[in-house]
């Protein structure tokens, strides 16, 4: 029989270790859209209180009420985390979550979000650059500096969909993007490669049949895991990587 699975470091086959890219900051941007409906965005909202990180962060854009940690959003609203309150966008504002390692929790209450409707939590990797390296604003007036992995306001960036749901269904989904010679990105995978709570029966929806009962706040844990699968299969222990 093989040897059992183990967890090692962080580390690549020969030939496949990942290129580097420069230090990027990312984008927490919370958004609730209907139809397709483009966020919203303004100044500054005020101070978000999150437990574990160093330093305050604040709100900026648009629809959405800020109570100490307490988020109410309304519909065809969206915001970005930033590190100070500026009435401006800038385009080196945004938080950095350093999220390897690390869990990111956090109670929803989507009794109210029906069909139809999308509450999105995602990481981007904001701002956008071009190909020498600067800031790129985009053809958004809205909301500068945007970018994702479907190549909203012009510019792709890799996008990470932690939570894309209402009341009904629940997805999560990582997009890549291709590698390039220069800091702008040129293609992403606009698809990505998620998983959706629809594919799972009795896991999700409104009422207590289902394990996660929608009619009710419930809590979420997204785990950034350091570690990587690697385990043996077969007779000669050939390593297969996950």
């Amino acid at each position: 029989a093989p040897p059992p699975r183990r967890r090692t470091r962080q580390t690549w086959p020969p030939g496949h270790m990942p290129r580097r890219t420069p230090w990027r900051p990312a984008r927490l941007a919370w958004v609730l859209m209907a139809g397709g409906a483009e966020v919203a965005a303004g100044g500054c909202i005020g101070k978000l209180d999150v437990v574990g990180l160093r330093g305050d962060v604040h709100i900026q854009g648009g629809g959405i009420d800020v109570a100490g940690g307490r988020l109410t959003v309304h519909h065809n609203s969206g915001i970005s985390v930033v590190r100070g309150c500026k009435e401006d966008w800038d385009p080196w504002n945004f938080q950095q979550f350093l999220l390897l390692g690390n869990v990111l929790s956090y109670t929803v209450d989507l009794s109210r979000v029906g069909c139809g409707c999308n509450l999105a939590l995602y990481l981007i990797q904001e701002p956008a650059l071009d190909s020498s390296g600067a800031p790129s604003t985009g053809s958004c007036d809205y909301s500068p500096y945007y970018c994702d992995a479907n190549h909203v306001c012009g510019q792709w960036c890799p996008e990470l969909d932690i939570m894309e749901a209402n009341s009904r269904t629940f997805a999560a989904t990582p997009h890549t993007c291709a590698v390039s010679d220069t800091p702008q990105f040129s293609s992403c995978d606009r698809a990505g490669k998620g998983r959706n709570t629809k594919d799972i029966g009795g896991a999700y929806g409104p009422g207590p049949a289902n394990k996660i009962d929608t009619s009710r706040p419930f809590l979420v844990n997204t785990s950034f895991s350091t570690w990587t699968c690697h385990h043996y299969v077969g007779p000669e222990q050939n390593d297969e990587w996950c």
